[in-house]
């Protein structure tokens, strides 16, 4: 964390928040193996629903599979977007994510965070059943598209994590749907949540969450992370 002293002593405008294109060769085994993806390859994966962050130093990339670019939205517009920080709400899930959604996005992430009070925990994926997004991708044919999130957080140590997120179709209809297989194969190893189940540390507290992203307060600390 010592990176830190030098990102609070350098004016916001200054900051480097962004690097270059995450790559898939990039992603650590541990974290491929979760999400049961250590057999695929950059190729195989070209046809789903899959993005993924990794926060180094306080640096941010991502990688997006082609079909995410085409169908929800593209690693130009998310960067973009990011660069841009204009109000707290801004930030890169913000291009595809409706703001009545942030706190689903929120409690995983949390969640996730959770399952790592110590180094070296294993990773355990998470499923939330109920998502909305509103994709901006060229091939995007309906506003919005209800799906299912699977994600998995691989901290490899103070200064570093890679979050692994897949969304799979809810109906019958599009390319990502055809990857059943792969959705089935994900739930069996993950922890299934829906909107009412989805887990709170403290009840009260993560009331308080929602009541504070729905002001916008909270949206500039989850964006950071």
């Amino acid at each position: 964390m010592s990176f830190l002293e030098s990102v609070f002593l350098t004016p916001a405008k200054s900051q480097v928040v962004h690097g270059d294109r995450l790559l898939w060769s990039e992603i650590t085994k541990t974290l491929l193996d979760a999400t049961q993806c250590s057999t695929e390859s950059e190729t195989s994966i070209s046809n789903r629903w899959i993005i993924i962050r990794e926060m180094k130093k306080g640096i941010s990339r991502w990688f997006v599979t082609p079909a995410f670019e085409r169908s929800i939205a593209s690693w130009a517009s998310i960067q973009a977007t990011f660069k841009a920080n204009k109000s707290p709400q801004s930030g890169g899930i913000d291009v595809y994510v409706p703001v009545s959604e942030k706190p689903k996005f929120f409690r995983a992430l949390v969640y996730q965070m959770s399952l790592h009070p110590a180094p070296n925990m294993p990773l355990i994926p998470t499923c939330v059943a109920n998502v909305i997004l509103e994709p901006i991708g060229t091939e995007n044919t309906s506003k919005r598209i209800d799906v299912e999130m699977v994600n998995c957080l691989h901290v490899l140590n103070m200064d570093h994590g890679i979050l692994f997120v897949e969304f799979f179709k809810k109906d019958g209809n599009g390319e990502n749907f055809a990857h059943k297989k792969q959705r089935q194969k994900l739930l069996i190893t993950s922890s299934t949540f829906s909107d009412n189940t989805l887990p709170k540390c403290n009840a009260k507290k993560m009331t308080d969450c929602d009541a504070l992203f729905a002001s916008g307060e909270l949206s500039a600390i989850f964006d950071s992370i």
